[in-house]
């Protein structure tokens, strides 16, 4: 197999014994396996070469300064003990000042921090007056004052930077200067070089360097396409044994995840194979983003604060934790907690349904378990804290299963290290409440970078730098468009430009960024056999170009990223016979007529609900949805009319009676309503708030008045004499429960069936060989009296208003037309549209009993309707096109 770095470059220095030096980690790695590898051909035993970062040597060298007595002795920080005082000291600066506060007080930590470090690196400490310049801008003169509290702090905690050991080192007396080897590219800092040479012998070593003007250029339509072939030419030129290939990926935080996901897919190990990719990242993952450590932060952070529904849905379904225990359970609890409609899940929340469902429950006793605990009240140093939070992945069971895989056991292997590096925070902060130290974990674990232990892989995923010195067969350069190579200049904004112009920052000096890019294309060129650079021509709707520094040739180049070739490739379909109809065992089936809509909507849809019993999960809600209204008025005109009775007390019923009768029946439908609420598990009243609670309140009761002024507008005379009460009707062996709202009675003996609406459909709906909305004409089965039904329409945005059907009810104005004008002809009289009703609700009944399931909705059927991930409908209609899955084999 090919070495992975030019060995020759560096063996005059090692084979002396001599140092080397490099920018990063990886690169130092690579040149030790490399050394072993090529003394190990000739010699068993290899003594291990002296090579590792800049950073890594002078830190070393300031350690052995101290220990020596040359320089005083003070507490080098870690870069997270580093990030701390500065969040420390930035919040305690916000919660002093008037006129200026941050939404990220952490971000402008970083941020922060980061200026520093650039700052000092750049020599900043040996300009002539350098904070006067910071008096100009307020973000400048903030960073100030951060800057000057910042060194304070460091004194009275006898600390020292980095970059301050750095200076420190500038000032110790040398007699003997050791050789050391130092890899050119890419640049150190001027600090760094000033301190490497002040304390050693230096020798540069430069990389060869090839000219990138041939380099040939393939442009693809978008990010994905560019990637995608990325991946297929990675699967493709692994095929040679012991090729070395190496995909450069310049925008790496954007694009790294998508890529993993085209090399999965084409490798096939998205599912059981997925710890099978043989390729190796070069930027690993924050630990604090791997599911073992995501789903442990988020169960202890749900004490402080609610989730949302997509981590709370996470959390339930982890592996990771107890709730695996009760799965019997969490499909349950899932509705419950969704039929609150709020869109943060408490634990308190989760608490009480689960106490409901289940109380012997793992999960029940854990929440009660951490609900009674008094454990994290108050301040503790962190170490105390550290205990705690054991002891709460403890309870949880974390980490669940006895089977982790080989990469789930090396981050849990983390724990202690992250763990202990909490605690080495103490240093340099004080006391912590419990959400604080929590958030400090959550920080050294995405500042501890994940890198799998895997084989050596031939495909490599590389960031710019990381791709420096690295030998390869073959190398793709992905992104390489205008404004990231080379990188568009940018402004530090804690710095003023003057400070960064003349300390010669690279990051604002386009010609600076320009020779960098430059020197990274010839760097990676030479280090390949062969290369290519490509990028995407859009970007979010925006028209891109190549990167300027690439002359040569552009392909343009298409791709279809899915469904992936390899899907279709080796397809071969075989005609199969159709399912047969599950017919009902028991046709005496109990069901309302919500069965009979949705055979009619969909026969797929009623098997999926009425026999499957699958339910709709509520999405989230804001204030009170249009249900929940609609149960208040339903609840309030039952109470209503329970007073008034028929239409001559309503004529009598003075003003102020009335105002009366509709406040204290809209109290009490809204009570009724809040403790069904209660009893379901959630607070309508808390997710709605008091405010909107009173207006509800105030537009239910307006709807009823103006609702009993166009009662009061009907032709003819009647009363109620029914309401709310169940009735059986059996139709073709189903026994259907329905429960009018409302059934009046005219002076002529006749009925009429009305159903309360906040929003009516048109009476089409009520026509057809399946009628849309079969529930009025379903009602028209129970009586030969009904000779006609009605919604009534309240609707909280327009005139409310009778849609009916039937001849002389006197609902509507002008409602003289006959039977065979309002339904087009369909039917003549009323005994005629009900035997049509009757047949063609005989002939869903009996689909639906039969079996029958088929995905074939009705036009708009599909709009609301929440079980197209079961159907596949969007599928099949892709699939119904021959060409998109080739012909049967």
């Amino acid at each position: 197999m090919r070495l992975t770095v030019d060995l020759p470059l560096f063996l005059p220095l090692l084979e002396s014994g001599a140092c080397v030096v490099t920018p990063g980690k990886r690169l130092a790695r690579e040149v030790t396996e490399s050394w072993v590898r090529h003394c190990g051909n000739n010699d068993p035993i290899v003594v291990t070469p002296r090579v590792t970062t800049v950073d890594g040597w002078l830190e070393q060298a300031w350690l052995h300064a101290v220990e020596s007595g040359r320089l005083p002795p003070a507490r080098l920080l870690t870069p997270q003990q580093d990030l701390a005082v500065w969040q420390q000291l930035i919040r305690g600066d916000l919660e002093e000042r008037i006129g200026f506060s941050l939404t990220h007080p952490r971000a402008a930590a970083q941020r922060a921090q980061a200026a520093w470090n650039k700052l000092m690196m750049h020599d900043g400490a040996a300009l002539k007056d350098l904070w006067s310049a910071f008096h100009y801008d307020d973000d400048c003169r903030i960073f100030a004052d951060w800057a000057h509290q910042y060194s304070t702090r460091l004194k009275e905690l006898g600390a020292l930077s980095r970059y301050g050991a750095y200076q420190q080192l500038l000032s110790v007396p040398v007699t003997e200067r050791p050789p050391v080897g130092l890899f050119t590219v890419p640049d150190v800092p001027p600090l760094t070089r000033k301190a490497l040479d002040h304390l050693a012998s230096v020798t540069l070593l430069e990389p060869d360097r090839c000219h990138h003007a041939d380099m040939p250029v393939h442009s693809f339509l978008t990010r994905d396409d560019e990637l995608f072939a990325a991946a297929q030419w990675a699967r493709t030129s692994s095929t040679d044994a012991g090729a070395r290939v190496g995909i450069v990926l310049l925008d790496m935080a954007t694009d790294r995840n998508r890529l993993e996901y085209f090399l999965r897919q084409e490798f096939d190990c998205l599912d059981a194979r997925y710890n099978d990719l043989p390729v190796n990242f070069a930027t690993g993952m924050p630990l604090a983003s791997t599911p073992l450590f995501r789903d442990a932060l988020t169960a202890l952070e749900w004490e402080m604060r609610p989730l949302s529904r997509p981590q709370w849905l996470s959390l339930i379904r982890s592996p990771y934790l107890a709730f695996k225990d009760d799965s019997l359970m969490i499909p349950g609890l899932i509705q419950a907690q969704f039929r609150s409609g709020s869109h943060e899940i408490s634990l308190e929340s989760t608490l009480h349904i689960a106490a409901r469902e289940n109380p012997s429950s793992v999960v029940t006793g854990i929440l009660r378990s951490i609900r009674s605990s008094r454990i994290q009240m108050g301040v503790k140093n962190l170490d105390d804290w550290m205990e705690v939070i054991r002891g709460r992945l403890a309870l949880w069971g974390w980490p669940g299963r006895q089977g982790l895989d080989s990469i789930e056991y090396q981050q849990f292997q983390r724990l202690d290290a992250s763990l202990d590096a909490l605690v080495s925070l103490s240093a340099v902060l004080p006391h912590q409440s419990y959400e604080s130290a929590l958030g400090l974990w959550r920080d050294c674990l995405a500042a501890t970078v994940f890198q799998p232990k895997t084989p050596h892989d031939s495909i490599q995923v590389l960031g710019p730098l990381e791709a420096i010195g690295g030998q390869f067969d073959a190398l793709w350069v992905c992104g390489a468009q205008q404004g990231v190579l080379p990188a568009r200049p940018r402004v530090e904004p804690f710095l003023p430009p003057t400070i960064q112009k003349s300390l010669g920052m690279a990051d604002i000096d386009e010609g600076a960024l320009t020779e960098e890019g430059s020197t990274l294309l010839q760097v990676w060129l030479a280090g390949s056999r062969e290369a290519i650079a490509s990028f995407h021509s859009t970007d979010q709707g925006l028209l891109q170009h190549a990167s300027a520094l690439l002359s040569g040739k552009v392909y343009s180049s298409t791709t279809s990223w899915f469904p992936p070739a390899r899907w279709t490739g080796q397809l071969q379909l075989e005609r199969a016979p159709e399912d047969e109809s599950l017919r009902l065992e028991t046709p005496e089936t109990s069901g309302g007529t919500s069965l009979i809509r949705d055979q009619a909507a969909c026969p797929f849809r009623a098997f999926a609900r009425h026999r499957l019993n699958l339910p709709s999960l509520q999405p989230t809600l804001m204030g009170i949805s249009a249900s929940e209204r609609g149960a208040i008025l339903h609840e309030a005109l039952f109470r209503l009319w329970r007073q008034i009775e028929s239409s001559d007390k309503l004529s009598a019923l003075l003003s102020a009676d009335e105002q009366d009768l509709v406040e204290a029946a809209v109290s009490d439908a809204m009570q009724h309503t809040e403790s069904a609420c209660e009893a379901r598990g959630y607070s309508l009243r808390e997710r709605a708030g008091s405010a909107c609670w009173q207006l509800e309140q105030q537009v239910c009761v307006d709807l009823l008045r103006q609702w009993l002024r166009r009662e009061r507008e009907r032709s003819a005379s009647f009363r109620v004499v029914e309401m709310e009460q169940n009735q059986i009707l059996r139709v073709e062996g189903l026994s259907l429960t329905l429960r009018p709202d409302r059934i009046d009675e005219f002076e002529d003996g006749r009925r009429a069936v009305i159903d309360y609406k906040t929003r009516a459909p048109s009476r089409t709906r009520w026509l057809g060989e399946r009628p849309q909305e079969p529930q009025l004409p379903l009602y028209s089965l129970l009586d030969s009296s009904i000779q006609g039904i009605a919604y009534a329409e309240l609707s909280a945005t327009d005139p409310v208003q009778f849609v009916a059907l039937g001849e002389d009810l006197g609902l509507l104005k002008g409602d003289g037309k006959s039977l065979e004008q309002q339904t087009r002809g369909i039917a003549a009289t009323w005994p005629e549209l009900v035997a049509q009703w009757e047949a063609s609700l005989q002939r869903l009944a009996v689909e639906f009993i039969a079996g029958a399931a088929t995905v074939t909705p009705q036009p708009g059927a599909c709009d609301y309707c929440d079980l197209a991930s079961l159907c596949r409908i969007n599928e099949l209609s892709i699939s119904a096109d021959p060409e998109a899955l080739g012909d049967p084999a």
